[in-house]
Order: C-alpha cells, then structure tokens, then sequence
C-alpha cells in the first residue's frame, strides 16, 4: 500500500478519533471534582516515578563539585550513569506530566515548600490562630449574641429603623413609618413592636386586613402580650365585626384583667351588640360611674334611642354638673328631639363652663 493510499484511507479515522480525545480532556478539565481527583493520582504517580530520578538527580549535584575539583575515572563513569538513568526517568515520566500539567496551575507557594531546605521551612511556619484561654470564652452566650455577630448586627439595623417608624409617625408620616417597619421586619423577622406599629399604620390607612395581619404577627413573636390583642380587637372593632373584637379582648383580659382599655373596649363592643349590661360592668371598671352613663349615653345616642340617651347624660351631670361631655351632648339631643327651652339653658351652662376653665388655664400659666 503506497503512503498516498495510506493518508487517504486513514486520514479521517484518525481526525476523528484526535477530535475525540481534545473533547474529553476539556470535559474532564472543566468538571472540578473529577479533575482534581485525576490531579491527585497523576501527582501521586509522577512522585512515585520521579523519585529514584531525583535523588540520582541530587546526587549527580553533589558530584559535579567533586568534579570541578578534577576527580575522574570510575567517579565520571558513574556520574554519566546517573546523568542517563535521570534523563530515562524524564522521558517515562514526561506523558504523566504533561497530563497533570493540563488540569491544574501549580502552586507557586507549595512549590516553594516543596523545594525548601530545612531552614527555610522554619521560616515558613504559619502563625497560630490566637485562641480563647478557657472553654468558657469560646462558647457564646445564648441570650446575648457576640457584638459582632451578624444577628447583633441586623437587630440593631432594625432597631434603628424601628425608631425612625416612631418618628415619622409621630409626625403623621404614615406611608414613611410603613416602608421603615417593611424594612424592619425584613431584618428582624420576629420583631413584635414592628408588627405592631405596622398594624396600627394600616389601622388609620383603613387597611384593616392587613392591619390585622400585622397584629397577627406580633402576637407570634410575643403570644401572651395583652396589648397587642387589645389591638388586634380595636381593629376588628373599626372594621365592624364585634363579634371578633370581644373574642380578642376576652383573650387580653386573661392576659391582664386589670387593663382599663380592654375594659372600655370591650364594653363599647358589647353596646354596639346591644347588650348594655354587660357594657355597663365593663364602664364601670374602666371609667368609673360617671363614666359609665357618659359611655352609655354616646351608645344609646348612637343607635337613635336619644331618650334613653338624655337619661345617661343626665345621671352623669347629676354626678358631675359641670362635665362638659355631658352638658355639650344634652344641648345637641334637646335640640334634636324639640325640647329647645331644655337645649338653650344648658347651652347657655356648657359656655358658662367653658368660660371659667379658660380662665382657670390663663391663671395656671401666669
């Protein structure tokens, strides 16, 4: 067969198959696991058959200074022995090598270890890490996280959002305080008072759901807080569903039976069901008798029963003559019922009233 013949029959084959082989050694280049698994081995191999070579190596060194010194005969014989075996292991080694060579860079560092002599090693002694001198200074405490924990570091974040929500909505700012507690509750996922701001936000948004919503999640981080069902009921109670809001201020009140504001709230709940003596416990407990038949009388004024209305506001003037609350309503349901003879005279004392506090507050503040 003529060399012509020879390249056009396996000329393809042979692309093909050279073809193939670049592919799968950039395959195997490219996943990092089995690369650095073929890089052991092919390193492990190469030491092992580079050994006898390396030392030959070194001592071929040492016997070119024996001879530069001018030692010769069976010494030089020797010495070119040792130049040929070096030079075969090279050239055995040399595919394993060059292989390794494809899948990773040296390093420049351990190459540097690697060739150092004993001195030099001492010198390249790592400097231990600086360790706790007892168990008890590694171990971190549980309630309270190291100051430069990330913990540390995302609470105080949203504590500082936290109290820029305060501060914007003090200032009527609603939308701001929203965006400062999202922020907030993003870095702390269990921050209550957030959740809560975040409620009463929604609260005057008219956003009840949500407003509900949030009351919902302050109570997960904190379930025994009074306050917040106290809330979460005022929400309900905003939203129109009674029912809702005196099942939550029952719950705070098992919390903390002595909280006037569960006390007034659920006795306005239970007015607007149409239950008045249950209404009436919970006034007197909150806001004492007076109290109560002011409580009752805005109830009954409210759903249109304004005789029974006048009656309360006139037990409460019979108890406190001189309630601007009482005396200002009754003028209203005089007039609103007819009985304007009734509704100039105690307008005529409601201003009376009026006049002598202002009084009073100009001599308090001389």
């Amino acid at each position: 067969m003529s060399l012509q013949n020879f390249k056009q029959r396996y000329r393809q084959p042979v692309l093909i198959i050279s073809l193939g082989i670049v592919l799968m050694v950039i395959s195997v280049a490219a996943i990092r696991p089995l690369r650095n698994g073929i890089v052991s081995s092919l390193e492990s191999g190469r030491e092992y058959l580079l050994l006898e070579a390396e030392s030959e190596i070194l001592e071929l060194e040492e016997g070119d200074t024996a001879e530069e010194a001018g030692d010769s005969g069976e010494e030089g014989n020797q010495k070119k022995k040792i130049r040929k075996r070096s030079t075969f292991g090279k050239i055995v080694t040399a595919p394993v090598r060059l292989f390794a060579g494809i899948f990773k860079r040296r390093d420049k560092d351990s190459l540097a270890i690697r060739n150092a002599n004993g001195k030099d090693l001492e010198g390249m002694k790592i400097i231990p890490v600086q360790r706790s001198k007892s168990s008890k200074d590694m171990m971190a405490d549980v309630d309270q996280p190291p100051v430069d924990s990330d913990a540390t570091v995302a609470h105080r974040a949203a504590q500082a959002l936290f109290d820029d929500a305060v501060n914007q909505y003090e200032k009527g700012r609603v939308d701001a305080a929203i965006e400062k507690l999202a922020a907030a509750t993003a870095l702390t996922a269990d921050f209550a008072e957030a959740h809560n701001l975040m409620g009463v936000c929604y609260d005057q948004k008219r956003q009840y759901s949500s407003a509900q919503q949030s009351y919902e999640k302050a109570l997960r981080a904190d379930r025994d807080n009074a306050r917040y069902m106290n809330n979460l009921g005022y929400s309900y109670a905003l939203a129109g569903d009674d029912g809702q809001a005196i099942k939550w201020y029952k719950k705070g009140l098992k919390e903390d039976p002595k909280d006037l504001r569960l006390h007034n709230n659920i006795g306005m709940a239970y007015g607007r069901k149409g239950n008045m003596s249950k209404a009436r416990e919970h006034f007197i407990i909150a806001v004492g008798q007076t109290g109560a038949h002011l409580n009752l009388g805005y109830l009954f004024n409210q759903q249109g029963e304004y005789e029974e209305a006048i009656r309360q506001y006139q037990l409460a003037l019979n108890a406190q003559p001189n309630s601007l609350t009482a005396l200002g309503n009754l003028a209203q349901l005089y007039e609103r019922t007819g009985r304007l003879r009734e509704a100039s005279q105690v307008g005529e004392q409601h201003r009376r009233v009026v006049a002598i506090n202002q009084k009073d507050q100009a001599g308090e503040q001389e």
